[in-house]
């Protein structure tokens, strides 16, 4: 019996089945990840010493797949007020990207039914309940209803 890839398996899986390189990179800063596209290649540049763990490398590694796949591109310079307003648009569609691949709605109203809090949702799933919220408000701004103990609490 072969054993269930991980979400992280699946992310780099399809970063191959996509021509997508993923490439050790290192940053200055905060920043742990970034795309790099020119028309022909598609990159993914992972600072690795410095992600924590599988699950921050998964999370990292998801939105910037999404970038690619959705397109969702825009300049690290982009400090003009119009380049602000795409920085927010373009991390938006790579976070919906990420969500719908990561955590399809199916999965996060499975586990919402089986679990008495976001908590035991967070645990089931193996993600941080910070991610899972976001993830929830994803589908639900895109019209899924999803209903839970403590829905009216979160953020």
């Amino acid at each position: 019996m072969s054993e269930t890839p991980s979400p992280l398996d699946k992310l780099y899986s399809f970063a191959l089945q996509n021509d997508i390189s993923v490439i050790e990179a290192g940053f200055s800063g905060t920043k742990k990840g970034a795309c790099l596209c020119d028309g022909t290649y598609n990159n993914v540049l992972l600072d690795k010493p410095r992600i924590k763990n599988p699950t921050e490398e998964t999370l990292i590694l998801g939105e910037e797949l999404g970038h690619i796949e959705k397109g969702a591109l825009y300049r690290l310079t982009a400090n003009q007020p119009i380049g602000r307003i795409n920085k927010h648009v373009c991390e938006y569609r790579a976070k919906k990207w990420r969500a719908e691949f990561l955590l399809p709605a199916d999965v996060i109203q499975d586990a919402i039914t089986k679990s008495a809090s976001l908590y035991e949702v967070s645990c089931e799933l193996g993600f941080p309940q910070s991610y899972i919220e976001e993830a929830i408000a994803i589908h639900e701004r895109g019209g899924v209803v999803f209903d839970f103990p403590g829905k009216e609490e979160m953020p």
